[in-house]
């Protein structure tokens, strides 16, 4: 990187973030974690029985983006779907004590994505799901809309919106390009946190960040 651009650069991250105003969309996760350790096999069934002796939550998909961005110091708000279920009351929660905006969140009637990892010693031993990654539409999808209309028309308004895609049923290609559309309409900036191959939903955004991964299977 060139001396200069990375000098400005940390001069951003170090005194201007603060007046960024950036919304983040997509599929938000809680992450638990279930620390222990493992001594002895159980008598029911051949399987290790882990003591627990910690446990941890974060916030995961595109509420860790926005909890990575409020950590930075930008003006922060989330929009995507949680479930009303005791894992999206503890979302709300760590978001809330983030100071990320989360009322642009739509409670549905499917689960909040929610990924539980049981770990015994420095092992992870298994990971139990909590999802339903079908994709929503209908007046879930269109509540969404309505709610990110509201904010980009706002007087206040956004710098950016970050498309987190984690394939869990929120960006649809419809809601994608509604939500691209309507802020190249206000000369917002679109960034995408892409998903699988299907790229053509992500058309009219400004910027794409792929991992290689995501990079080869696209190409």
């Amino acid at each position: 990187m060139d001396k200069v651009v990375k000098e400005k650069l940390e001069n951003f991250i170090a005194e201007n973030t603060g007046g960024c105003k950036i919304l983040v969309v997509g599929d938000v996760m809680l992450d638990k974690y279930y620390y222990g350790e493992v001594s002895r096999i159980s008598p029911e069934a051949p399987v290790p029985i882990n003591h627990v002796l910690n446990t941890k939550e974060t916030l995961g998909g595109a509420a860790n983006v926005a909890h990575n961005l409020a950590l930075l110091g930008c003006q922060t708000s989330i929009a995507g779907f949680v479930g009303d279920d005791h894992h999206g009351e503890a979302l709300i929660e760590k978001l809330l004590a983030r100071g990320i905006d989360y009322f642009d969140l739509v409670h549905t009637t499917q689960p909040t994505t929610t990924k539980i990892r049981i770990i015994g010693g420095h092992q992870q031993m298994m990971r139990l799901d909590f999802e339903d990654a079908t994709p929503i539409s209908g007046n879930y999808a269109n509540n969404l809309l309505e709610n990110i209309r509201d904010q980009i028309n706002d007087a206040r308004g956004v710098d950016a919106v970050i498309i987190s895609d984690y394939g869990k049923g929120a960006c649809t290609e419809d809601t994608c390009q509604k939500i691209i559309k309507l802020c190249r309409k206000k000369g917002v900036l679109v960034v995408v946190d892409p998903k699988g191959n299907q790229w053509q939903k992500y058309s009219g955004a400004n910027f794409i960040t792929p991992n290689l991964k995501e990079l080869n299977d696209v190409l």
